[in-house]
């Protein structure tokens, strides 16, 4: 009794407070608010349990049907079937199929016109009909610097990164470099399909391609490269990757390192090797030491026997193996991974 009686006398003496806040404007209009939403997620619940249409063009799809069931809320203003929750059905497309949840309405209206698009769509091309829908690993069956004067009428694939590509409005030039130097692929409309053509149009700098076409000789000759006496006439382009960003720096050309800072040339060192005159450098050192090992193994009878080396240690992404150093304190040696 005791503790009833002072139970309502807080309840009591709490009445003044709660009436003066509950009749506050501010508080008014955060339980308006607060009302508001309320109703919306109840509308949202009430549609979400109404059972959707599948689409037509589902049926081209190997639809997966799954039940999923939905009890009302209370309060939400939708009727509760006396014999069980409601349930709702939903068709999960064949490329949609490896998620996990229920499919939404953006992925299916997706699928659905993927599906429309499908038989106007090639099976190995892309819509855009650049790249193809699956990886491949072509084989290069010569260097694009390799070609000479003596290969005319044979018939190569190269393999390599575009150079420059100029489109005349009936012929459309390209140059495809790789390790080895310097190739001109050209268009020719009775030997070039259409396809092909298309393609070459496409090209940009640094994409990387696989084009299969015959040697011929070259009209206008060009004595600064080495492939200067002929040209490719293409009759296959594959596109294996392309270029979504424009380059720091160009690649190609007589650029000189004073046009690049440093800083970016180190920055995009995949870029930074691609270079003439990086790639000259690679070359002559391992040139080099392959002259070197060659006089010391047979000439004089050495044997290269491998130890580990200590180095300096940089920051890359493998994980280095630190050795402490006894004349720095503090400092470590690495061994190169």
């Amino acid at each position: 009794g005791h503790a009833r009686f002072d139970r309502t006398r807080t309840l009591a003496s709490m009445r003044p407070a709660l009436s003066h806040v509950l009749g506050s404007s501010s508080t008014r209009a955060l339980l308006a608010k607060a009302v508001r939403a309320s109703a919306t997620r109840q509308a949202a619940a009430a549609s979400a349990s109404i059972p959707h249409r599948l689409p037509t063009a589902m049926a081209t799809h190997a639809a997966t049907l799954r039940l999923v069931t939905r009890a009302p809320s209370a309060g939400s203003g939708v009727r509760a079937s006396m014999h069980g929750p409601r349930a709702r059905v939903t068709a999960t497309p064949r490329k949609l199929s490896s998620h996990r949840g229920v499919v939404t309405a953006r992925a299916v209206e997706a699928s659905e016109s993927s599906a429309a698009d499908a038989p106007g769509a090639s099976s190995t091309e892309r819509k855009d009909g650049v790249l193809p829908e699956r990886l491949s690993w072509p084989s290069r069956s010569r260097g694009a610097g390799e070609l000479r004067a003596s290969d005319v009428g044979s018939s190569v694939t190269l393999c390599g990164w575009v150079d420059k590509q100029r489109d005349m409005g009936g012929l459309v030039f390209a140059d495809v470099r790789d390790h080895t130097g310097l190739c001109q692929i050209v268009s020719d409309d009775d030997v070039t399909p259409t396809e092909a053509i298309n393609s070459m149009r496409a090209l940009r700098a640094e994409w990387v391609v696989a084009v299969t076409g015959v040697v011929r000789e070259r009209k206008d000759k060009n004595d600064k490269i080495a492939t200067g006496a002929i040209e490719m006439v293409v009759t296959e382009v594959a596109v294996l990757n392309t270029v979504n960003k424009s380059l720091p720096f160009s690649v190609s050309g007589a650029a000189s390192d004073a046009e690049t800072s440093e800083e970016v040339r180190l920055k995009n060192r995949v870029l930074d090797l691609r270079r003439p005159a990086m790639t000259s450098n690679l070359k002559l050192r391992a040139n080099t030491i392959k002259a070197l090992r060659g006089v010391l193994e047979n000439d004089h009878g050495f044997m290269e026997i491998e130890t580990p080396i200590l180095t300096r240690s940089t920051p890359e992404g493998a994980r280095d193996y630190l050795v402490p150093s006894r004349l720095q304190a503090g400092d470590c040696y690495a061994l190169p991974q």
